[in-house]
C-alpha cells in the first residue's frame, strides 16, 4: 500500500501540521493580547485581532461561533465591518467568512403582512391628507 505524503497529511487548509501550528500562534497571540490590553500602547488589541483572525482561518468552529457572535452582537459587527478596509487583504478574506447574512427572510414569517417604514406618513402611521 503506497501512501502519498499530501494525501493522508492534508487538512482544510493545508497540511494538519501547518492548521495546528496556526491554532496554537492563534491562541498564543489572543492570550498575549488580553494580557498585554490594558496597556496605553494597543498591542493587545492588535495580538487579539490577529489571533483571532489565525484562529478563523485555521479552525470551521471558531469561525461559525465568531458568525453567531456577529449575528447576535450587530455593534461588534458594525465595528468590524468599518475595520475591514482598513485591514491586510488575507484578513478581510478571513473576516468575510464571518459576515453574517441579514438579508435573509425570517423564516418564521413575522415581517410578511407588516408594512415598512417607508410606508408610513408624516403623522403617526397615517397617509397624509390631501389639500
Amino acid at each position: 500500500m503506497h501512501l502519498h505524503y499530501a494525501g493522508w497529511m492534508r487538512g482544510r487548509n493545508g497540511s494538519s501540521l501547518s492548521n495546528l501550528i496556526t491554532k496554537i500562534a492563534g491562541a498564543v497571540c489572543m492570550i498575549a493580547g488580553l494580557a498585554t490590553v490594558w496597556l496605553p500602547i494597543p498591542t493587545g488589541l492588535i495580538l487579539m485581532v490577529i489571533g483571532l483572525t489565525l484562529l478563523i482561518a485555521s479552525s470551521p468552529t471558531i469561525a461559525a461561533l465568531a458568525r453567531l457572535l456577529r449575528r447576535r452582537n450587530e455593534g461588534l459587527d458594525d465595528k468590524l465591518n468599518r475595520a475591514t478596509p482598513y485591514l491586510p487583504m488575507q484578513m478581510q478574506r478571513v473576516l468575510s467568512k464571518t459576515r453574517p447574512n441579514r438579508e435573509k427572510a425570517d423564516p418564521a414569517g413575522r415581517d410578511a403582512g407588516k408594512p415598512k417604514r417607508s410606508d408610513y406618513g408624516v403623522r403617526g402611521g397615517r397617509q397624509p391628507e390631501a389639500s
